[in-house]
């Protein structure tokens, strides 16, 4: 294993973030169900692996280096349909407008998206707490003229102490 630092990571974790979901490009389907996007340059592979239970999300994003796993982040979230009820439309708005957060996403929170975007009618906001050693975090999609959350996510994740302790400068 190489040595590498915590900036290292988070430039990786920045570009395999917007070059996998945020990019609109297609998830692996798995046979359990799953799906799942990869990324990987030099010695670092991202992968994020999550169940789509519309309208409910559950997901684990992990980076390895030479196949130890160095970085977790664990969400889960779901879309607040109006009325309760599935709506193709509304949810490919909600997605749409998601990525286009996500492909926002800085070194300084290397998490999720931004903590504040805003288009057209919908904001997108990320509390966060943390760094990228032990972090969380809450993101909403709001209807910005009804002030309605339409969108939450929670997510959780660390650094690998032990793996950084001996071999991370």
């Amino acid at each position: 294993m190489d040595a590498y630092s915590t900036i290292d990571l988070i430039k990786f974790l920045v570009k395999a973030k917007t070059n996998t979901y945020a990019s609109g490009q297609k998830a692996i389907k798995n046979l359990d169900g799953s799906k799942t996007f990869k990324f990987q340059e030099g010695n670092f592979m991202y992968i994020d692996n999550y169940f789509d239970f519309n309208p409910f999300l559950i997901g684990h994003e992990t980076v390895y280096d030479d196949e130890a796993g160095i970085w977790v982040m664990n969400y889960s979230g779901n879309i607040h349909y109006p009325e309760n009820k599935i709506d193709k439309l509304f949810e490919n708005k909600i997605n749409k407008f998601l990525r286009e957060a996500l492909q926002k996403v800085e070194e300084k929170n290397p998490f999720r998206g931004p903590t504040f975007f805003e288009k057209g009618n919908l904001v997108y906001k990320n509390e966060i707490e943390g760094d990228i050693t032990s972090f969380k975090g809450k993101e909403h999609i709001i209807l910005g003229y009804e002030l309605k959350i339409i969108h939450s996510l929670e997510y959780q994740g660390c650094l690998n102490p032990i793996i950084i302790q001996r071999f991370w400068k």
